[in-house]
């Protein structure tokens, strides 16, 4: 037993020893649509926002561990049909501080990466247009979990990622009503992120 302790803590020194830390700050676009729970919502084109913060990258060997924190515009374009028809286009707006924890595997010498991982939404702001007396930004609180799968390159110090967001929960925990007409709030997020970033520590 003693034996068996020894080797594992060995080959955790060991692989300690050969890990390289990099940290960088990057910045880009997310183009956005919700898949709503509510059938008289559809999306009408995309939604564009800024995605911004920081990242550190933990490399053993070819794979990486990568934790974010990252502020994020989301929302949608939706356009109201059936029993919502009279509202025209509806936008949903969402602040988010999302915190995603990558795992992933470089390829190709080192220039390629791949990675996917869990995604933690945490909204600081919401609003929506198009809807008089909405509470929408009310309905929308607490953490959302989802999840990012995407591709990677680094050339020196600068990282180029592009990645789709899923939602696994809705961004809206209560949905609300105006006179006899429910809203509801708990759609998902469906999104493309590209970033560049750049590394001021490590490579």
């Amino acid at each position: 037993m003693r034996k068996l302790l020894l080797l594992v803590v060995s080959m955790f020194v060991f692989s300690a020893s050969q890990a390289q830390l990099s940290v960088g700050a990057k910045l880009g676009i997310n183009v956005n649509q919700l898949i709503p729970s509510q059938d008289d919502l559809e999306n009408d084109g995309f939604q564009y926002g800024v995605v911004a913060g920081g990242f550190a990258r933990i490399t053993i060997s070819k794979f990486y561990l990568q934790p974010e924190i990252l502020f994020s515009q989301k929302g949608a374009n939706l356009q109201a049909e059936g029993n919502l028809s009279s509202l025209g286009e509806i936008e949903r707006n969402i602040n988010s501080l999302d915190v995603p924890i990558l795992i992933g595997y470089k390829f190709g010498q080192g220039i390629f990466r791949a990675n996917l991982g869990p995604v933690l939404g945490f909204p600081i702001s919401a609003s929506e247009e198009g809807v008089q007396g909405s509470r929408y930004e009310e309905s929308v609180s607490g953490a959302n979990i989802g999840y990012q799968i995407g591709v990677g390159l680094d050339i020196s110090k600068l990282t180029i990622d592009l990645r789709y967001e899923g939602g696994l929960s809705g961004v809206g925990r209560d949905n609300y009503r105006i006179g006899g007409t429910e809203f509801k709030t708990d759609d998902r997020v469906s999104t493309f992120q590209l970033t560049v970033g750049y590394k001021f520590i490590g490579n």
